[in-house]
């Protein structure tokens, strides 16, 4: 898989971080994602996808507070350079279909 192309699910882990902004904390991504997806999701699978997604370089993540040892559940999420691409999106009105068809995921529907 390469910087663009992306998995359905992943897109939408991503747009949840998008639409989260300062609130793209672990647990509330998970609830955005069941959210956007419409369907109740295994709490690993969003967790799996946020670590591929940094390591894709389409987001980053940091300990939700400095003094902490931070788990993969008590992170902040944000996007990185390739994940701005999420960001026109929401700045700029451009349809999730004109978005995901730049991604590759023609056909990638979220509610």
């Amino acid at each position: 898989m390469t910087k663009n192309r992306i998995s359905p699910f992943d897109a939408g882990v991503l747009c949840a971080v998008a639409r989260l902004q300062e609130d793209a904390f672990t647990d509330a991504i998970i609830l955005e994602v069941t959210r956007l997806l419409g369907r109740d999701v295994a709490i690993g699978a969003p967790i799996a996808s946020l670590l591929r997604l940094e390591r894709l370089g389409f987001i980053r993540s940091f300990p939700s507070s400095a003094d902490s040892e931070s788990s993969d559940h008590d992170r902040f999420y944000e996007l990185d350079a390739a994940g701005s691409i999420f960001r026109s999106h929401y700045d700029y009105g451009i349809s999730e279909e004109a978005l995901f068809a730049r991604l590759g995921l023609q056909g990638v529907h979220i509610t």
